[in-house]
């Protein structure tokens, strides 16, 4: 045992204790190994926990991108009142939700008119710019500008969800006699079931104009998403082809209304359906006419003048005594004349009408009623039996009085009783199972558990076990340098050996290594020593 004590004492170079240092030897002392193996847990917790995290959290998936600072602010707000989970990005304007979210906040905030634009308007032209930036660039950029104010104005119509506006503004130049016309495009999305009245229309494109030094209104145009060219354009021709058949359309979907409204209670929903057909007079009449009667005359003034004239004629010689008065038995015949003058105005029953007649007069009115068999009480189950005569007659009276049936203006309906087809329901459109946000969650969770596991059984426990059993230097002694050794050791060792070889065990346990090494040092000290000093030696 002295022996052993000398030979570790002795005292040795640094070149030679840096030559002796082996890093098997400092790893398979317990205390490194401990620290080791702790470290290695406390990574692999750490690396665990991450790995749940991961795996509980949901999927992210961006919901818009490029916001402005504005629509930002009103979209977070409107996501936090609706409880619906979100990550903001504010260096590039981008909102993530959770997969399964995604349709729901966009619904969220498409009901509250979000985003309202896209896009900067005229706050990027506070923005620097750089140096050595053309012309060109800073009038697109100014039209840019433009086309976006114009946009969001458009947008805060009620009916329109969004707007785009596409400006075509020509550059001014001295050298050009004929310069082009600017003109200017808008697109519009409406909310579902809301439409652009004409005077909303009128004021988009009054609202252009304005904006644009020199554009008409004649040369903005308004289109719908459908493609619906919404202005007339100043086609006056097309116009009214366009306004003629909408109010046809009108007009017969307020016909086939009424009939369907008044048969649903009688038949029941889907079993009654119904075509109006009208014949419209779009032709404007103003007629003036004026009449006589010639039978029919009142005497409205009467003027009458009677004028009588009496003369005698002249008896005897002309001189002095013709000038005596004579004497009445002298006096001759003498003349009368008289005149009647009589004017009568008489006043003729006399007519003068005008009437003027306003476009989309009622011509004529065509009706199609098509009546589904009605279910037949008696057979049970879904038999159904047609209807009788009495009773499509009493719906045929029924649809003449809905739509104001005229027999002179030569008005048809009819009604017919056929059984209908029931249709069918579509089949759900089935999504592969690795696409269901379900399926895509728990599998998220799995890979954790499983790498969870892995670290476990491939790291834990074998860092644990090597800690806590350090290899014993012992399994290196060389075969002849034990060639000599004690049997009792030997046979232990061999008894050892024979024991761990069914388990499998590459090496015994702690105490029983440290009770051989004992045992040996006891019975062959010598050994042992010469033993060490051939180790030191060859290392």
């Amino acid at each position: 045992m002295s022996d052993i004590q000398t030979s570790a004492a002795a005292p040795s170079t640094p070149a030679s204790s840096l030559q002796n240092f082996n890093l098997k030897d400092v790893w398979a002392s317990p205390g490194v190994r401990q620290i080791a193996a702790l470290v290695g847990v406390a990574l692999a917790v750490a690396v665990g926990v991450t790995i749940f995290m991961w795996a509980q959290k949901p999927g992210m998936q961006t919901l818009y991108s490029g916001l402005n600072t504005q629509d930002e602010a009103e979209m977070v707000e409107a996501l936090r009142q609706a409880g619906i989970t979100f990550k903001q990005n504010s260096s590039g304007g981008a909102i993530q939700v959770a997969a399964e979210d995604v349709h729901r906040a966009r619904l969220q905030l498409a009901s509250q008119g979000l985003p309202r634009s896209a896009g900067g308007g005229f706050e990027t032209m506070r923005e620097e710019q750089g140096i050595g930036v053309s012309q060109f660039l800073e009038n697109a950029r100014y039209q840019h500008a433009l086309e976006t104010e114009l946009s969001r104005t458009i947008s805060q119509l009620q009916p329109v969800r969004s707007a785009r506006v596409h400006l075509a503004i020509p550059q001014r130049s001295a050298f050009v006699r004929n310069r082009q016309q600017p003109s200017a495009s808008v697109l519009v999305a409406l909310y579902p079931g809301r439409r652009l009245e004409d005077g909303q229309v009128d004021a988009v494109v009054h609202l252009v104009a304005s904006s644009i030094p020199e554009l008409q209104a004649s040369k903005v145009s308004v289109v719908d998403e459908s493609g619906r060219l919404l202005n007339r354009s100043g086609d006056a021709a097309l116009g009214l082809s366009t306004t003629q058949l909408e109010y046809r359309t009108r007009l017969e979907d307020t016909y086939r209304g009424r009939i369907e409204q008044l048969l649903l209670p009688v038949l029941g929903p889907g079993r009654v359906s119904a075509q109006v057909s009208v014949d419209l007079d779009f032709s404007a009449l103003e007629e003036t006419r004026e009449s006589y009667a010639p039978d029919g005359k009142v005497l409205r003034s009467e003027q009458r003048s009677e004028n009588r004239d009496v003369t005698n004629e002249a008896v005897g010689v002309p001189g002095a005594l013709s000038n005596r008065v004579p004497n009445s038995a002298e006096q001759g015949e003498g003349s009368r004349a008289t005149s009647l003058q009589q004017t009568r105005n008489y006043e003729v029953d006399r007519t003068l009408s005008h009437r003027r007649s306003d476009p989309g007069r009622l011509r004529r009115i065509s009706v199609a009623v098509l009546v589904d068999h009605i279910p037949d009480v008696a057979a049970g189950g879904d038999k159904t039996k047609p209807l009788d005569a009495a009773e499509l007659a009493q719906i045929e009276n029924l649809v003449k009085d809905a739509v104001g049936f005229d027999v002179e203006r030569g008005d048809t309906v009819s009604v017919s009783n056929l059984s209908f087809i029931a249709p069918q329901e579509l089949a759900p459109m089935d999504v592969p199972l690795w696409d269901k946000p379900v399926v895509r969650s728990l599998g998220r969770q799995l890979l954790g558990a499983a790498v969870l596991l892995i670290i476990a059984f491939v790291i834990l426990r074998p860092a644990l076990r090597s800690a806590l059993n350090p290899p014993y230097p012992v399994s290196e002694v060389k075969p002849a340098a034990l060639a000599g050794a004690p049997a009792a050791a030997a046979g232990a060792m061999a008894v050892e050996g024979q024991d761990e070889a069914p388990r499998a065990a590459p090496l015994p346990p702690m105490e029983r290594k440290l009770s051989i090494a004992r045992d040996a040092v006891r019975e062959d000290p010598k050994r042992v020593a010469q033993l060490m000093k051939q180790w030191v030696g060859d290392d």
